[in-house]
């Protein structure tokens, strides 16, 4: 089973900034166009969309919005393509405190090709 910390740098290394300014209209080479946290039954880990890359933060109140998952496990299976988003979403499996469709469109930029 692998660790938050892990899955983070694994985020990062496969996030598409092209398809994510595509799919939330945030400008690719604004500086910081978005902050956001993935919070794992109360473990939590900060991103940036900074500049059309997606960088590791510190998890802090100034995000935009929060991604709350029940475990590492349907963390991992939504980052990695392995879940539906909507049908998780819909089951509970995940939720997130701010733009919805701006979570489904992250989900979406670092899915594997």
């Amino acid at each position: 089973m692998q660790n938050l910390e892990l899955l983070i740098h694994t985020l990062c290394e496969r996030f598409d900034g092209r398809a994510f300014a595509q799919m939330t209209g945030l400008e690719p080479v604004t500086s910081v166009a978005l902050k956001l946290t993935i919070d794992v039954q109360g473990e939590r880990a900060g991103l940036i969309v900074d500049a059309g890359r997606l960088l590791p933060a510190t998890a802090s109140q100034s995000t935009q919005f929060t991604i709350f998952t029940r475990d590492l496990a349907t963390a991992a299976a939504l980052f990695e393509g392995r879940a539906d988003p909507i049908q998780a979403f819909l089951d509970g499996d995940f939720r997130s405190s701010g733009y919805i469709m701006w979570t489904f469109a992250l989900l979406r930029a670092v899915q594997p090709a």
